[in-house]
C-alpha cells in the first residue's frame, strides 16, 4: 500500500523564486548545518535549493548534463512522496544526504569513487525512506500486515 501519487510538483517557478543566502549554501557543506532548524514548509523549500548545491558541489549537475529546472522537479518530487510522519520523513531524507555529500567530499572517498557512483549514493539517501509509513517491523509482525506477509 503505497501513498497516492503527488499531485504536480510545487510550481517549478516559486520553488526557483525561493531564497537562500549564501551563508546557508556554505553552511550546508558542514557538519554544522543542522536540518532541523528547517521544519516549516517555506523552509523545506530552502532545502530542496540547498539539494541543489550540494548535486552541484560534486560537479553531479555538470558532469551529467543535469538541467536545475529538472533536478528541482525530481527533489520536489522525491520530497511530494515522504508523508507526514515522526522521524522518517522529508527533513531525515535531508539530513542522511547531507550526511552522505559530507562523506562523499572527504578527499579519499570522492578520488575512489567514480561520478555515477557520487550521484547513486546522494541519490539513494535521499530516497531511503521514500514513502515510509512510519511504523517498526515489530509493528508489522505483531498485526501481521500485508507489509509483512508480503515479506514471509
Amino acid at each position: 500500500h503505497h501513498a497516492a501519487p503527488p499531485a504536480a510538483p510545487r510550481a517549478l517557478l516559486s520553488l526557483q523564486a525561493v531564497s537562500v543566502t549564501a551563508e546557508e549554501r556554505d553552511a550546508v557543506k558542514t557538519v554544522h548545518f543542522n536540518a532541523h532548524e528547517y521544519k516549516s514548509e517555506e523552509a523545506k523549500d530552502k532545502l530542496l535549493i540547498l539539494l541543489v548545491e550540494l548535486f552541484d558541489d560534486l560537479d553531479l549537475i555538470e558532469e551529467f548534463n543535469i538541467e536545475r529546472s529538472v533536478l528541482l522537479t525530481f527533489l520536489s518530487t522525491v520530497r511530494d512522496y515522504y508523508r507526514a510522519v515522526p522521524y522518517h520523513n522529508f527533513l531525515h531524507a535531508f539530513d542522511v544526504t547531507q550526511t552522505m555529500y559530507l562523506l562523499l567530499r572527504s578527499a579519499d572517498v570522492y578520488a575512489a569513487l567514480t561520478p555515477l557512483d557520487r550521484l547513486t549514493l546522494l541519490a539513494t539517501a535521499l530516497m531511503h525512506d521514500l514513502d515510509h509509513m512510519g511504523l517498526n517491523n515489530s509493528f508489522h509482525l505483531r498485526t501481521s500486515s500485508p507489509m509483512y506477509s508480503a515479506l514471509i
